[in-house]
């Protein structure tokens, strides 16, 4: 298992002009067609787990995807509970005592529902990163955001 406290630590600056800063693909599936939800109640969840200024742009983020999804002919409803699918996006991050933020993003386009066995969720695309890198992580995020819906929509075949 990568320890994120452990690669941070070790990442400096090296003389005075010299920063390093990572970023690794974590995993990226898509596994629903469009048309299967495209029209459906969808929700938008964007959960905080950052800190030490890591994600400064969590609003711009939610406003930015909402946009994306609606233009697409996607129906952003704000009540989860009434949506059949829910859009979420994760951010888990801290800085370092060297001043670097460490963290994975993570976006999922899932379901829950129920049948005779019970109440379960069904995942049908998830894409993230793992990053370290000096400042915050805003653009990133928002790439991940574009690169996800982009691989839903069918534009991004790798």
């Amino acid at each position: 298992m990568l320890d994120f406290a452990r690669l941070a630590a070790g990442i400096g600056v090296v003389g005075a002009s010299v920063l390093f800063a990572a970023t690794i693909p974590a995993h990226s599936w898509v596994g629903v067609l469009k048309d299967s939800f495209v029209g459906s109640d969808l929700a938008v969840i964007v959960t905080d787990e950052a800190t030490g200024g890591c994600w400064t742009n969590i609003a711009e983020t939610r406003s930015h995807l909402i946009s994306k999804l609606e233009s697409r002919g996607h129906k952003i409803v704000y009540d989860r509970n009434e949506a059949k699918f829910r859009f979420d996006v994760n951010v888990l991050s801290e800085r370092t005592s060297g001043d670097f933020c460490y963290g994975v993003v993570e976006v999922q386009l899932y379901q829950f529902s129920y049948d005779q066995d019970g109440f379960f969720s069904k995942t049908y695309g998830s894409s993230g990163s793992i990053f370290v890198r000096p400042n915050n992580v805003n653009l990133l995020v928002l790439e991940v955001i574009d690169k996800f819906v982009a691989e839903l929509d069918g534009e991004v075949k790798e």
